[in-house]
């Protein structure tokens, strides 16, 4: 699933599930980690679907700021990805924590389970959530990176139309290898593409969640951290 796919959650937007409509909704993996009932899976699945495709239409919903949220303009602010949003500026910034609010994981339909867990079993939820946020980080650096190579001709474009405009004669690609020059891998001067992806897997990603109904010592949860 790329960043940019349909919410899946879209069918769900007028539901307010109970906890067993949740159980459904968060996964049906019989792997569970040991003395819980946590799915490694499922709970993946659940945190990367909700870190790209939440909207903030759901948890107006919740608090009764809209009552249908298939009624909302396109460009209603409720349609926003705020997590996207969010990341995008992590990865611009070049930062690592992530503030969740988990009420938001609790207006979202799939991760109602989800939000139940880390109410109850923080030390080992975290630790995903934490997995999923770079994963996620990952599939932003590489759509990022792609948009970066894409621009390339166009800049080079530009530079054919300033070099014709020139009296000086085009210098050969060659050329301008020798004089320590970079080109795009199409003989033409360019920007190198920063190795954003390579960044970002060198990281370490948290999540601080809060909004919880009880308070978690994220210092005990994580020592080092």
């Amino acid at each position: 699933m790329t960043v940019d796919a349909p919410s899946d959650a879209a069918t769900f937007s007028n539901l307010n599930p109970n906890t067993s409509d949740a159980d459904v909704l968060g996964g049906n993996s019989t792997r569970v980690i040991w003395g819980t009932n946590i799915s490694l899976q499922d709970s993946m699945h659940a945190m990367k679907d909700f870190l790209r495709n939440f909207q903030k239409k759901y948890r107006m919903l919740m608090e009764g700021e809209v009552e249908d949220t298939s009624q909302l303009p396109e460009d209603h602010p409720g349609h926003t990805k705020e997590y996207v949003e969010v990341m995008k500026t992590m990865l611009e910034l070049n930062v690592t924590p992530l503030n969740l609010d988990a009420k938001n994981l609790k207006a979202y339909p799939p991760t109602r389970k989800l939000w139940h867990q880390l109410q109850s079993f923080p030390e080992e939820i975290i630790p995903i959530m934490d997995m999923a946020v770079k994963d996620v980080m990952v599939e932003l650096a590489e759509k990022r990176m792609h948009e970066l190579r894409a621009q390339q001709p166009q800049q080079s474009q530009r530079g054919s139309r300033v070099r014709d405009m020139s009296s000086a004669p085009p210098m050969p690609s060659s050329d301008i290898d020798n004089q320590g020059g970079q080109t795009n891998g199409a003989g033409l001067p360019g920007v190198d593409v920063p190795d954003l992806v390579g960044e970002v897997d060198a990281k370490i990603y948290r999540v601080r969640p809060f909004g919880l109904d009880k308070t978690i010592n994220l210092r005990e949860l994580n020592p080092g951290g």
